[in-house]
């Protein structure tokens, strides 16, 4: 058997890259005979046999460095996106697309997925006040690296090119309309994905990458565009909340009482520094909301 990655998964085969050809592959019967088995997602590596025929059979995937997942929206049942992730590059435009809630969540899937986060900022051109929102979003990504850049005019592209060096891999992740197909234009240098205007009535992307797909890229890393997100639902949100706010759980660790509802218990270090100034009262509401979310979620599922 030989080694071969996934590089787009479709209905009822995937394409995988083999010695550097883009090959058809189906899986083997047994995937579908086990109820544990894993299938393969975009950026897995499989164990490929040649049919002799142009196609490919996967009969295993190789142990994952780590994967991406999320729960599923309808069932709540585990959604594994892309594995074997060196960075996960969050997208947020400087438009309407801009949303400090949701890259807090973003932040907590990265955390949550061990994979190093790297923020960029996009649409600089069209971009208000870029540095009220660049304070704003260094409010909440701590030490995680920021880039803003232009995908459109390519101002600041050239700063994202350190992540994509040989043998790494990073996935692309945001919401409609952010920009991810703009960017992985610029990083494969080639017009691979088709680019859909905004809706004008809300400013929203019509959905324009249909599916999880691999790049490879002139650098030798690989890139991983995903269609945008309306929904994320986390794994754990009480962990993903310990993940994306270690701030606040560090100063939680100081209230009088281990069961602080950080709303009317005595003694609460989260609400004294609210009082303090030391603490935003919107990012304290985010992060019990947060919390609470995946306390009703583990009654729910446990």
């Amino acid at each position: 058997m030989k080694r071969a990655r996934v590089i787009a998964e479709y209905r009822a085969s995937y394409d995988v890259l083999y010695e550097d050809t883009v090959f058809t592959a189906s899986l083997r019967g047994h995937f579908h005979e086990a109820t544990t088995t894993r299938f393969p997602k975009v950026g897995d590596y499989v164990a490929v046999v040649n049919t002799g025929d142009g196609r490919l059979v996967i009969e295993a995937v190789f142990p994952r460095l780590n994967y991406i997942a999320r729960l599923a929206p309808h069932d709540n049942t585990l959604q594994v996106m892309v594995a074997n992730v060196d960075y996960i590059l969050i997208v947020m435009g400087l438009d309407g697309d801009f949303n400090i809630p949701r890259l807090e969540r973003y932040m907590a899937l990265a955390a949550q997925s061990n994979v190093a986060p790297v923020i960029i900022l996009n649409k600089s051109d069209i971009a208000l006040d870029v540095p009220t929102q660049l304070r704003a979003v260094t409010a909440v990504t701590l030490d995680a690296p920021v880039v803003v850049v232009s995908a459109i005019t390519g101002v600041g592209m050239e700063l994202l090119l350190p992540y994509v060096q040989a043998g790494k891999t990073v996935v692309l992740l945001g919401s409609s309309g952010a920009g991810k197909s703009t960017i992985t234009n610029y990083l494969v240098a080639t017009a691979a994905q088709p680019i859909s205007g905004l809706r004008e009535r809300d400013g929203r992307g019509r959905h324009t990458t249909t599916h999880r797909q691999l790049f490879v890229l002139r650098t030798g890393g690989f890139l991983i565009d995903t269609p945008g997100m309306r929904e994320l639902a986390l794994v754990s949100e009480v962990d993903a909340a310990a993940d994306a706010f270690a701030d606040i759980e560090a100063l939680a660790n100081k209230c009088r009482f281990r069961n602080c509802d950080h709303n009317k218990s005595d003694g609460c270090a989260l609400k004294k520094a609210v009082q303090q100034g030391t603490l935003e009262p919107a990012r304290l509401t985010r992060y019990i909301k947060l919390r609470q979310g995946g306390e009703r979620l583990r009654r729910v599922r446990y």
